[in-house]
């Protein structure tokens, strides 16, 4: 039986061990002997750097998470990806790369021949916001399917078959008083336009920040969607007119071929919208709004006291989740 590790010694990795104010590692021979001392770091090196060194000198190379998932983000199948699925897939890489582990290193670190059902479960586990991290391993399972078909490292994807956290869809129906107490209330000029283009048009945000001018025709506002969803056109009422004016008239001292922009004549940035939501969604609650809402429930509204329940969705399935109010129905007699 070996000799049991000191505790200042657990974490690193075998066979590698700190003297002298050095890391050195010393490759086993069998029959209890070893090879030469081999100096890897210097005893003040991140416990990262360690690791990545021992992989190199062990020959088990630099294969690790943080290298797949750069190798996918230079890769043609992320930029034939749209703008806003490359933010959030950035978002998600690097959630995924900078998570730390008990042992003092990160996600991005361990090898691509470790990481196993076991491993993405207990990633799961250990975040605390389910949904978000849903999105983390679903983006992962993607980078897996990419790398089986380039490279031989990869045997499996060891994502197939872990079970994700179920997400209960959104419920919450924006009563009109409550949509109007918030549109009443925005500080932010393009907030309004925002919210009546989205209940009108039953827009998604990034639906509304990409129109541009030649989107308004003789019948209505031209609505390209996204996510698979099926292009149309929304026709003229009076409200609709009046919003695609406004939109008109904000920033109109700066031309741009977007209908609704910054000062720049630039789309709206999202960060930006955000933060401008927040804020609007702050001064609602003080000023009557019991309940926040997301402004992406503005489009389900718009379904939801649509006629028709028209939502641009090509399955009922999708209709069902923006369709939020209670039906109403005769008493049998």
């Amino acid at each position: 039986m070996g000799r049991k590790r000191q505790k200042s010694r657990e974490k690193l990795p075998k066979y590698v061990y700190l003297a002298k104010g050095r890391y050195i590692y010393r490759t086993y021979l069998g029959n209890g002997t070893y090879g030469q001392e081999i100096v890897i770091a210097p005893g003040d090196a991140p416990l990262s750097k360690v690791y990545s060194e021992y992989e190199k000198i062990s020959g088990q190379g630099g294969y690790t998470l943080k290298w797949i998932i750069t190798k996918y983000l230079a890769s043609e199948q992320f930029t034939n990806t749209s703008t806003r699925t490359q933010k959030n897939y950035q978002t998600y890489a690097k959630n995924l790369i900078e998570q730390p582990l008990a042992n003092g290193l990160k996600f991005g670190d361990i090898t691509i021949n470790k990481i196993s059902q076991r491993t993405i479960r207990k990633y799961l586990d250990d975040k605390a916001a389910k949904v978000s991290a849903n999105r983390h391993i679903a983006f992962l399972k993607v980078i897996f399917n990419w790398g089986l078909e380039r490279y031989s490292i990869i045997k499996i994807n060891p994502c197939i078959g872990v079970r994700l956290y179920s997400e209960k869809a959104r419920e919450r129906y924006i009563e009109d008083w409550e949509y109007e107490l918030v549109r009443d209330l925005a500080s932010v000029e393009y907030i309004p336009i925002f919210m009546e283009i989205a209940y009108l048009c039953r827009a998604r945000w990034s639906e509304i920040a990409t129109l541009k001018r030649d989107c308004i025709s003789d019948d209505g506002l031209y609505l390209t969607r996204s996510k698979g969803s099926k292009d149309e056109i929304t026709l003229w009422t009076p409200r609709l007119r009046l919003a695609v004016d406004n939109a008109l008239q904000f920033n109109e001292a700066r031309f741009s071929h977007y209908l609704i922009h910054n000062s720049s004549g630039e789309p709206i940035q999202q960060s930006a919208f955000t933060s401008a939501w927040r804020r609007v969604m702050d001064n609602a609650l003080k000023n009557g709004l019991a309940d926040r809402f997301t402004f992406h429930d503005i489009k389900a509204k718009g379904v939801s006291d649509h006629e028709s329940k028209h939502s641009g969705h090509k399955t009922e399935s999708m209709k069902h989740v923006y369709d939020r109010k209670i039906n109403k129905v005769i008493s049998t007699k």
